[in-house]
């Protein structure tokens, strides 16, 4: 019977595959919002646990950035580069095309408020990712403060339980769609982000213990029954799927298709970015629908951030570099 070996060590050496599995977990997740495959659509609904994939990547990649250099001016430097940068070399253009030229009438206003990402809490459109990413990054310096006082154990606990009870009485005590429920939509997927904060700091400290081996089996027969309950319920605990995905990816065998992968999750924001507007600019505008036309999209998006990414890494390289000096006191 198959074993699988699992360790965070493993996961911060294959944490670009694993990224680059999530991206196409994405692509997966918004074929049932793109074309009708009745009942069949909602096994797609399952690769949303991608978005969680994501954030725990993210979160491990978050605290080891803070290990290096726990500045709080050059980790929002870096942020805005990295994350900022792509995305306003393809929401701008995006935007200006849905809501100025392809719209009966113009709206700035809206344009505006697309491109900050303020529309997503208010309306829910546009890339709710990365409108959840401002407030969690803004954030990240003062939960690496609490954590050297506290302990990471300490507050992402506590961060990972606040959350969970946030997002669960925002769903209870508002039913329409609106400001409440958005928030509640993003902080069911914290729980994600602060799992792989504390399995970084756990392997920073030295505090991790090798591998565990789990035989394949019994983890298909766990994510099987993980999926029947996460179906019922609001999401809160996504994390679990996510952790047991990203350490079946970084298990010790061989993938399919692994260099692919691999370049796809260096060009993950880029991908996710891509499919979105792409989906969304071809469905309205030429009024696209349907898996042939959704694969169509799928290869524009993937061949587009692979080419976008290539563009944008040495010039990003050169930013990051030019961290703004900090002024002297007077």
């Amino acid at each position: 019977m198959t074993v699988l070996e699992f360790s965070i060590q493993r996961l911060r050496e294959r944490r670009t595959l694993v990224m680059g599995v999530a991206a196409l977990m994405i692509y997966f997740a918004h074929v049932y919002s793109y074309a009708d495959l009745g009942t069949f659509g909602a096994f797609f609904t399952y690769a949303n646990w991608g978005v969680d994939v994501f954030l725990l990547v993210s979160g491990f990649g978050i605290c080891h950035s803070m290990a290096k250099c726990p500045i709080a001016r050059e980790f929002y430097w870096k942020r805005l580069v990295k994350v900022g940068v792509p995305y306003l070399v393809l929401a701008v253009p995006f935007y200006f095309a849905s809501d100025i030229l392809v719209a009966k009438q113009g709206d700035w206003g809206l344009f505006v408020l697309d491109v900050s990402t303020l529309s997503y809490w208010l309306f829910h459109r546009g890339a709710w990712y990365v409108a959840m990413l401002v407030p969690l990054y803004l954030l990240v310096p003062l939960v690496d403060g609490f954590c050297r006082r506290l302990g990471a154990p300490v507050v992402c606990t506590v961060a990972t339980v606040l959350s969970a009870a946030v997002a669960l009485f925002l769903k209870a005590a508002f039913t329409d769609a609106g400001l409440a429920l958005n928030v509640a939509n993003v902080f069911q997927r914290i729980p994600s982000f602060f799992t792989g904060y504390l399995l970084a700091d756990r392997l920073i400290s030295g505090k991790s213990r090798g591998g565990v081996s789990v035989k394949a089996a019994a983890l298909g027969s766990v994510l099987a029954l993980l999926g029947w309950f996460l179906s019922r319920n609001t999401g809160c605990t996504s994390f679990i799927p996510a952790l047991v995905i990203a350490f079946w990816v970084s298990a010790p065998q061989r993938l399919p298709f692994e260099r692919f992968l691999e370049l796809l999750g260096k060009a993950s924001l880029e991908s996710y970015l891509l499919n979105i507007y792409v989906l969304a600019l071809m469905r309205d505008a030429f009024g696209w629908a349907g898996i042939v036309d959704y694969l169509v999209v799928t290869v524009i998006s993937i061949v587009g951030a692979l080419l976008l990414h290539h563009a944008l890494e040495m010039p990003l390289k050169h930013l990051v570099a030019m961290i703004p000096a900090r002024r002297a006191a007077v």
